[in-house]
């Protein structure tokens, strides 16, 4: 009973993000494809804020694309800085192995809207629009430049396990180390 209510109380004051505000921005990817979310068929929903020339995110993307393939998770990558151009998004992709589109967002829509900071930086949100967690995917960088061999914590993985099917998240932000989004 009190878990429940737990439960109830965890999901009237954490963030909803409103999907209509997201699809009125007009968002496109970089294949020129609207990016319409509605109804979700996914459990969840991940932007995960995305740079080429960041060292960061190209470590991150192997980790993004095994938990693609774990879950039941619908995956945007979003490009927010200025002056990056097609041909450098997909050969990321390429060079990469991500199948996930790539928002381009250079006029930095989502980003202020998500208040996004550095590359890589995740937000999960349910099917309903709940924002899960925000911020760094696991503990592995501890600080520009500084790195733990492996991680030890895996903050998004948590989420995604603790949330599915449920509505409890105990951790859900953290600070995300990466290269920073040059704000418009």
């Amino acid at each position: 009973m009190l878990k429940v209510l737990f439960c109830f109380l965890f999901r009237l004051f954490t963030l909803t993000t409103d999907f209509e505000a997201i699809n009125k921005m007009g968002l496109t990817t970089y294949n020129e494809e609207r990016v319409w979310i509605s109804d979700l068929e996914s459990q969840f929903l991940l932007f995960i804020f995305i740079d080429p020339n960041c060292p960061i995110t190209q470590k991150y993307i192997p980790k993004i694309n095994v938990l693609m393939n774990k879950y039941d998770l619908l995956v945007y990558g979003v490009q927010p800085n200025q002056g990056t151009y097609y041909d450098e998004v997909m050969k990321f992709k390429d060079d990469y192995g991500f199948k996930f589109p790539v928002i381009n967002d250079s006029i930095q829509k989502l980003t202020y809207y998500l208040n996004a900071s550095v590359t890589p930086e995740v937000f999960l949100l349910d099917k309903s629009g709940m924002l899960i967690y925000s911020g760094a995917i696991d503990n592995w960088f501890f600080d520009l430049g500084r790195y733990r061999k492996s991680a030890t914590v895996h903050y998004l993985r948590d989420a995604l396990d603790s949330n599915y099917g449920s509505l409890f998240s105990i951790n859900n932000n953290t600070k995300a180390i990466g290269c920073l989004i040059q704000r418009r």
